[in-house]
C-alpha cells in the first residue's frame, strides 16, 4: 500500500524532497498518521507484528543525518501499536542512487545490498516493511528476501509513495 502515486513534477514530488533532503522528519510523523486510518480498514495491516524500516548505508546515514522512514514509521508502530525494529536488518552495500537508474542497473545495484544482524533472534512474524518511495520495486524486493530467508514469517509492504502501475 502507499499513500500517494508518485508521478513527477506532481504535489507529492516536494514534499517527498524536503523530507528526504532537508530534514524535514516531521513531514513522516505527519504522513504516518494520515494512512494509519487507512491501514487499520485493512485485515492484513491489523494483523502486523512489527515495522522495519528500509534501512540507508552508515555512510549515507551519516551524510544525511536521520532516515527519513523512520518518523514515518514509528507513526505507523505507534498508531497499530506494535513495535518498530530497527536492528533486524541493515544495509550492507552501499549503493548508488537508484532514482536515476534503470530498472536493470537498479535490480544489480540493490542484490545483496541487505543483511540480518546475526545476533538479532526474532521469531517468523508478520513483518511490515517500510519505505518512502517505491519506483521499481527493487529495494524492498532485495530486503524483503532476505528477512524472509534469515527470520522467516511474511511480510506487508507499505510506502510514502509509489511509481508501480
Amino acid at each position: 500500500m502507499a499513500l500517494f502515486d508518485f508521478q513527477k513534477h506532481s504535489r507529492v514530488e516536494p514534499l517527498l524532497y524536503q523530507l528526504k533532503n532537508r530534514g524535514h522528519e516531521e513531514i513522516g510523523a505527519f504522513l504516518g498518521d494520515w494512512l494509519t486510518p487507512i491501514l487499520r480498514q485493512s485485515k492484513v495491516f491489523q494483523e502486523v507484528d512489527a515495522v522495519l524500516p528500509i534501512p540507508l548505508h552508515p555512510k549515507r546515514l551519516k551524510q544525511r543525518g536521520y532516515l527519513q522512514v523512520l518518523l514515518f514509521s514509528k507513526s505507523l508502530a505507534k498508531h497499530l501499536g506494535i513495535p518498530v525494529v530497527e536492528d533486524l536488518v541493515y544495509r550492507k552495500k552501499q549503493t548508488q542512487q537508484l532514482a536515476k537508474m534503470q530498472r536493470l542497473d537498479r535490480l544489480k545495484e540493490v542484490d545483496r545490498a541487505f543483511a540480518t544482524h546475526q545476533n538479532c533472534h526474532y521469531s517468523p512474524q508478520h513483518w511490515l516493511l517500510v519505505d518512502d518511495v517505491i519506483t521499481t520495486g527493487e529495494t524492498i524486493v532485495s530486503c524483503g528476501k532476505t528477512i524472509l530467508r534469515d527470520c522467516g514469517g511474511r511480510l506487508s509492504i507499505v510506502s510514502i509513495a509509489s511509481r508501480l502501475s
